[in-house]
């Protein structure tokens, strides 16, 4: 009797189903990775089990792919090419997501240099206008303390005489 799950016997069943492409497991996994929409859902215990689940959100059809222990099998070499093309684009998207990035962070450096003069000189204009108060008050005090001493230097004169 044959053992069916014997090396050789998956490598007839893999030779069977016509998938011709093998690539190693863990370089196929990161270098298309970043094809996923959603990296968060790639989380899994093994990296078997996360390159099926990025085959199966590639929208890949399941009789064109196998994942074994250590490789990847794929139907034809189209589908590889179709996932370059994917990558290349993902790529490009993130470059200009970043691009953009670092542009707004120049800007808002800038923005953020141009908010900080601002609140200093405001606290600056705040400064004059409460030193101007101030100075109104103690204007004011000096006039009440004249006439105070007014008042007090009369009284006492007026005890006197």
């Amino acid at each position: 009797m044959r053992n069916w799950l014997s090396p050789r016997s998956i490598k007839t069943q893999i030779r069977k189903a016509g998938l011709n492409v093998r690539r190693p497991l863990a370089h196929f996994y990161r270098y298309y990775k970043i094809c996923a929409d959603d990296q968060t859902m790639l989380r899994a215990g093994t990296v078997t089990k996360r390159t099926e689940l990025l085959l199966d959100q590639l929208g890949i059809d399941e009789n064109c792919w196998r994942v074994g222990k250590t490789l990847v099998f794929l139907k034809n070499y189209e589908i590889m090419d179709e996932l370059d093309k994917l990558r290349e684009t993902k790529i490009v998207e993130y470059v200009i997501i970043l691009q953009s990035y670092f542009r707004m962070c120049k800007d808002l450096q800038f923005f953020r240099r141009i908010r900080r003069h601002v609140c200093r000189i405001q606290g600056f204009v705040k400064t004059q206008v409460i030193r101007e108060a101030f100075e109104e008050v103690c204007a004011a005090t000096r006039v009440v303390q004249k006439y105070a001493r007014r008042r007090i230097f009369y009284n006492l004169y007026t005890q006197i005489m």
